[in-house]
């Protein structure tokens, strides 16, 4: 399962789909080719962009509970506690306390704690298969490094060490990080790309527009784009769009 099916019901038969200007609710073949070759495990270093006011706490609590669900061993970092449950998403697991045990939310407020906790990750007796850590950038900025970009290279070289270690030693093989971040990060892509990760962008509603965005470019071929909107605390999936990559150029 890609990261985006960790968030979304993106398998919901009952979702209309579009792709190349046309909507079935089969799905276009670009579409389902897609999401075919997204939910592939190789897609396994991500981080979501967007605005402080975003709903990325949503997201990345949302991709916790479904891998939970699936019996994940699931690490969620963030800078402060959680004080409510944030926005679920429609049709997607609910946040059972028997699949939160699978969960541990841990709390980092200083940069220092973020890397004692993954430098001693081997002496961890059960390791994760899922890592999700919020807001990377204020850890980042924290440091008195030259450059907030050499001391986002140092945190990303430490977890994908870790990550790469983890995978090697866990139950599953496997281990996923999904990271969040606010907007300015997209200037760091150079950085991103050194250490292998993929950007999905959220764009908030336009004008006139009732729908927020979430976008994906897969392998530079192609864009997948997820359309939502929030109604009584509540995520709701609207429509997933394909643009191929000669549309992106």
């Amino acid at each position: 399962m890609s990261f985006l099916g960790y968030i979304f019901p993106l398998a919901s038969k009952w979702l209309v789909r579009s792709g190349s200007g046309t909507q079935s609710a089969e799905g276009s073949p670009e579409t389902n080719e897609l999401l075919t070759s997204i939910n592939a495990e190789d897609h396994n270093h991500i981080i979501i962009a967007g605005p402080d006011t975003a709903n990325k706490t949503s997201f990345a609590f949302q991709a916790a509970v479904t891998a939970a669900t699936n019996g994940c061993k699931v690490i969620h970092i963030c800078t402060h506690p959680i004080s409510k449950l944030p926005a679920p998403v429609h049709g997607m697991p609910s946040p059972e306390p028997s699949i939160m045990k699978n969960v541990d939310l841990l709390y980092f407020e200083e940069t220092t704690e973020l890397i004692a906790y993954f430098a001693s990750i081997h002496m961890k007796k059960k390791l994760p298969s899922y890592i999700i850590v919020e807001d990377i950038l204020s850890y980042a900025s924290q440091r008195q490094d030259k450059s907030v970009e050499r001391t986002l290279a140092k945190l990303l070289a430490l977890i994908s060490n870790a990550s790469r270690w983890t995978a090697n030693h866990n139950e599953t093989g496997r281990c996923n990080v999904l990271l969040t971040a606010p907007s300015r990060i997209k200037s760091m892509q150079t950085v991103l790309k050194q250490f292998d990760y993929e950007s999905a962008i959220y764009e908030g509603p336009k004008k006139d527009e009732a729908y927020s965005k979430l976008s994906f470019i897969l392998n530079n071929k192609a864009q997948l784009s997820v359309s939502f909107h929030r109604q009584d605390r509540c995520l709701i999936l609207n429509d997933v769009c394909v643009t191929t990559s000669k549309s992106i150029e």
